[in-house]
């Protein structure tokens, strides 16, 4: 598969050189005591991304008063311009942000979700987001993911254990 993306992107590039009229083609010398050519060399980089460190957010279990929440932190790598990025947050099997009880899958819970303090729209890019130039951030962390569930909605859910899967879409802006 990596091949085949090699290969189509060697394809486009070179028809893109052909259409925009830049000719690059290697030479040969002529025969002598000392012979010469040249040879052009060309490459492109695409704009990536990559996400890393994320850990699993256990909100443990409601104590009957307040809210519950949770995070985790991660490293985002974008080498496009200002290291800007977006993020589309969504939910494996949902519609919204929220969790299902695993004893009845028709209890459910919905959270709320931000990325870098910035509230999140269920599968709506969010914007204004800067990683790193570091595929690793340096050793830390540059990004934090947190979730919520508010009082009134604890209070209200059947007795259960509820889980989400949340799919954390990551791309250059």
């Amino acid at each position: 598969m990596n091949t085949q993306k090699l290969l189509l992107s060697s394809a486009i590039a070179t028809s893109l050189l052909v259409m925009s009229g830049a000719s690059f083609a290697a030479s040969s010398g002529s025969m002598g005591s000392s012979s010469s050519g040249n040879v052009n060399i060309s490459a492109s980089v695409q704009q990536k991304v990559k996400v890393s460190g994320l850990s699993d957010i256990a909100l443990g279990t409601y104590s009957g008063t307040g809210a519950l929440s949770g995070g985790t932190n991660a490293c985002v790598y974008s080498n496009s311009p200002g290291q800007a990025y977006k993020v589309t947050a969504s939910v494996s099997n949902a519609a919204s942000f929220q969790m299902s009880g695993s004893t009845d899958p028709s209890n459910a819970i919905n959270f709320g979700a931000t990325w870098g303090g910035q509230a999140l729209t269920f599968n709506q890019a969010a914007t204004g987001f800067t990683g790193s130039s570091s595929p690793n951030c340096g050793g830390s962390t540059n990004a934090a993911f947190n979730v919520s569930v508010d009082e009134p909605t604890m209070l209200a859910a059947a007795p259960d254990t509820y889980a989400a899967t949340v799919d954390l879409l990551i791309e250059p802006a």
